[in-house]
């Protein structure tokens, strides 16, 4: 009898023991998960930010890429004009309207886009290298509708319009590269 005794005083201490460790761990888990499910959010917080702000950069990237193009189809269709003295093509201008565009709609954008701190400086630059682009772009387009631009000097035009484009891949590629290493 008394060693049925023991073993029910055994396995009773064993289930209280059981019940007090899931108690006690439960606790634990539920006091470690809240901080970590607060963390979690925090961290889905600011990967959405930098992928909203990435997403500016990709515009910016597309329209430095797309620029210089147009810019060299209004110098060849000028150039053209010119020599042929025709007027077939199209107005030289007209190539430069939708590129304006969507210069001045991408700065609008990375002026009121909010960039992750460690890309702080490197924004600033982006939006003075859109700033000059732009007033570049209208200035080309102005020399080139008043008929005052020759061939020669739109090509410098252009030369300086694609260096400012190439400037601009290059400070969206470094701040892609600082945004990549963050994460």
């Amino acid at each position: 009898m008394v060693l049925l005794d023991i073993k029910k005083g055994g396995i009773l201490l064993f289930i209280v023991g059981l019940f007090l460790g899931l108690g006690l761990g439960l606790i634990i888990s539920v006091s470690i998960v809240k901080p970590m499910d607060e963390i979690v959010v925090s961290r889905l917080a600011m990967l959405a930010e930098k992928a909203i702000y990435i997403s500016d950069i990709v515009r910016a990237t597309d329209v430095a890429y797309i620029i210089p193009v147009a810019v060299y189809a209004s110098y060849s269709a000028l150039k053209a004009n010119t020599i042929t003295d025709l007027k077939i093509l199209p107005p030289p201008e007209v190539y430069l309207e939708r590129p304006i565009d969507l210069v001045n709609t991408t700065l609008n954008s990375l002026r009121s886009s909010k960039p992750p701190s460690e890309v702080k400086e490197l924004h600033e630059l982006l939006i003075n290298k859109f700033s000059v682009l732009l007033a570049k772009l209208l200035d080309f387009k102005g020399n080139v509708k008043s008929g005052d631009l020759e061939p020669l000097d739109a090509l410098r035009e252009y030369r300086e319009i694609s260096n400012i484009c190439s400037e601009i891949l290059n400070l969206t590629k470094a701040i892609s590269n600082t945004l990549r290493e963050s994460v």
